[in-house]
């Protein structure tokens, strides 16, 4: 025993290593898992070089792309482009947030559901009111990427 933890010996430690990998955890997940249980020396560099060499987790990995912040630039006319993302629940509700970025004026809309169809039927009233933007900036959520969201968005340009 090391503390807590049961010492390996290196016969087992690919085994162990093996268990520690079900469901794909990656390499702070199976760290994690490893530290409550489990000891050996060089521990995680074993577990960093099984992660690395594993296809289903490198499928699924996260990308490190390092970019720029840059700030979106200024509208030079009303509607030019509008930022949209729900917030919520709160008490039940949600609320969608439009932000006119020519103005920074905010509509906020209160709502039982958030799917592509409440969504749509929201912009709609919006828009029907004043008109539709030349650019919808949103977070990419699921309501705002699906098939049906994107065939009105088409009518709307």
């Amino acid at each position: 025993m090391y503390g807590e933890r049961l010492v390996i010996p290196p016969k087992f430690q690919k085994r162990t290593l093996q268990q520690l990998h079900i469901g794909h955890p990656g390499v702070e997940g199976m760290r994690s898992i490893a530290r409550q249980y489990v000891y050996w020396s060089h521990i995680d560099e074993d577990i960093a070089k099984l992660v690395q060499t594993c296809n289903e987790c490198a499928s699924v990995a996260k990308i490190d792309r390092r970019t720029i912040l840059e700030s979106w630039p200024v509208p030079k006319k009303p509607w030019q482009r509008v930022h949209l993302d729900y917030a919520g629940p709160m008490d039940g509700w949600f609320y969608l947030i439009l932000v006119y970025s020519f103005s920074e004026w905010p509509e906020v809309i209160r709502t039982r559901k958030i799917t592509t169809l409440a969504t749509v039927g929201i912009l709609r009233g919006i828009f029907a009111r004043f008109e539709a933007p030349e650019t919808l900036v949103t977070d990419s959520g699921t309501q705002f990427i699906s098939s049906p969201f994107d065939t009105t968005a088409l009518k709307w340009v």
